[in-house]
């Protein structure tokens, strides 16, 4: 469930942030409306942790853990 779609408190990229309310991992697939240049899972302090590989179209997937809150920032 999305719960969050924000300009990144630095003001540098947009926030996707969301949750999976069941208790089993889940997959998740996010498409923006265009590409960027770096894609990265932050935590809820939107410190980078991990990059993410974006396909030719921008889309993004990760997988998210039971109950877990996930945090992806899109920046040029």
């Amino acid at each position: 469930m999305i719960s969050a779609l924000k300009q990144a408190e630095d003001g540098n990229g947009w926030l996707v942030r969301g949750y999976n309310v069941t208790g089993d991992e889940i997959q998740v697939t996010l498409q923006p409306w265009r590409p960027f240049a770096q894609v990265a899972r932050v935590n809820l302090a939107e410190a980078p942790f991990a990059p993410l590989a974006a396909d030719e179209g921008g889309r993004v997937t990760l997988r998210a853990r039971g109950h877990e809150i996930v945090s992806v920032l899109f920046r040029e």
